[in-house]
């Protein structure tokens, strides 16, 4: 019988970065990684998955890491997303946090510090639930 996981979405458009993360954290977690971003793509892969944790790049080109930061808290408000993110402004980072984001990741970064930091944030999601979605506005807004 396969071990059940956590479920993490990457929304990050490097490439290479996203095959090595998800490489490293497959033995642990159920990955999806969304690497092509469209506004609007990201946020149906989260209804799709519903996933435990995202882990979202802020400069991604073509659309803006804050607004899918937005997209995802009203689509659910207790969603556990982590800011990774090769902009270092504290400034950025305590937005973010302010706006609903769980943590900020700089990078660089190692693997082993990016782990504790998601092991962190899962330790208090029981993996027998799947992440229920709970509005932050009503559908009208």
């Amino acid at each position: 019988m396969a071990k059940m996981k956590h479920k993490l979405l990457i929304i990050d458009d490097d490439t290479d970065l996203t095959v090595l993360l998800a490489w490293h954290l497959s033995r642990d977690y159920d990955v999806i990684v969304a690497s092509e971003c469209l506004r609007g793509h990201e946020v149906s892969l989260f209804r799709k998955h519903r996933p435990h944790l995202i882990l979202l790049e802020l400069d991604l080109q073509g659309t803006s890491g804050v607004e899918i930061l937005r997209d995802i808290l009203h689509c659910d408000a207790k969603a556990i997303v982590i800011i990774v993110s090769s902009n270092p402004s504290l400034q950025l980072a305590r937005d973010t946090i302010k706006m609903g984001a769980r943590d900020y990741v700089s990078k660089p970064f190692t693997f082993a510090d990016l782990k504790a930091t998601i092991k962190k944030h899962l330790d208090k999601v029981p993996l027998s639930t799947s992440h229920r979605l709970s509005p932050r506005r009503s559908l009208r807004d």
